[in-house]
């Protein structure tokens, strides 16, 4: 649910100005304890804030949601933990690999990053059936990183769109998503299969 593969992301941050300038937060959380800091003020305040302001819907977290939020967000470790995820990107081998040398010196020591796979059809290939939800209006992340992932899949892979919802689909239109789990489930699911009959 508007979650990019990461070859088809690193890809657009490399050559997509526009996705890049979108990606801003991203090199924000970078920082040491500054972005927990800004985001832990009044309770989490900018954390609610944040969600409201990037819904294309604001009425689909109510304030009751903002409330739990809120106080999930307060709970000691819990922005740090939330903003590591961002961190550990940057530092990953699938982002290291794009970097200048000295960069990845600076980040890595003098560990060599792995070898990453620099085109999409080199990349494994994901045999799962997939489905991917997509709010067309997303403030963070570009529809355009929804095309072009056919090489990285063997199995099937389904690309649904969700017209006039943003980042958070699965809080803006609950019925559409549930939906299409639910038909994506079914075509997914083996077929029923009967015993065999004794002899």
């Amino acid at each position: 649910m508007n979650c990019p593969h990461p070859a088809v992301f690193a890809e657009h941050l490399r050559t997509d100005p526009a996705q890049l300038a979108r990606s801003w937060y991203m090199f924000f959380f970078q920082l040491p304890w500054l972005p927990e800091t800004l985001l832990g003020l009044s309770g989490a305040w900018p954390v609610a804030l944040a969600l409201r302001r990037s819904a294309v819907h604001k009425d689909a977290f109510t304030d009751d949601d903002m409330r739990v939020l809120r106080q999930a967000a307060s709970q000691p470790g819990a922005l740090g933990s939330a903003i590591n995820y961002y961190r550990a990107i940057f530092r990953s081998d699938e982002a290291a690999a794009s970097w200048p040398a000295w960069l990845r010196r600076f980040v890595h020591g003098t560990e060599a990053a792995a070898v990453v796979p620099r085109r999409l059809e080199d990349w494994p290939k994901i045999a799962a059936p997939t489905l991917l939800l997509w709010g067309e209006e997303d403030v963070a992340l570009g529809k355009q990183l929804t095309e072009g992932m056919g090489p990285l899949f063997s199995g099937p892979f389904t690309r649904t769109y969700i017209p006039g919802c943003g980042h958070w689909v699965q809080q803006e239109e609950p019925e559409r998503v549930s939906a299409a789990l639910l038909d994506f489930l079914v075509d997914v699911r083996p077929a029923e299969r009967t015993a065999p009959s004794p002899a």
